[in-house]
């Protein structure tokens, strides 16, 4: 027996080594393990870019109630300020009114 490796005919009469079919075979295999690390990083980069909208939104609303938030402490402040003058001015009317 000789110490070359099998060699294969194909329909076309082409000499194929066994050797070679092998080294297809691992590459396909390795293909196909990789098209499915590439599914994988597309589901993972889809997920990604979910939540990335997500955060906008909800940052989006955040803003929107800080906002609404900061107005009504600017309203309240207001009032408060509104009402100090008025028990102010009730004060010294009370002691004008009293010192008569």
């Amino acid at each position: 027996m000789s110490s070359q490796a099998p060699h294969i005919k194909d329909s076309h009469n082409v000499t194929i080594s066994l050797d070679i079919l092998v080294t297809f075979f691992v590459a396909a295999k390795k293909s196909l393990a990789a098209t499915s690390h590439v599914y994988l990083a597309n589901e993972l980069v889809e997920d990604g870019r979910a939540l990335i909208e997500e955060t906008a939104v909800l940052g989006a609303r955040n803003i929107y109630v800080r906002n609404g938030l900061q107005q009504q402490l600017h309203v309240l402040q207001n009032i408060y300020g509104a009402l100090d003058a008025v028990g102010q001015d009730a004060q010294s009317d009370f002691q004008v009114y009293i010192s008569k």
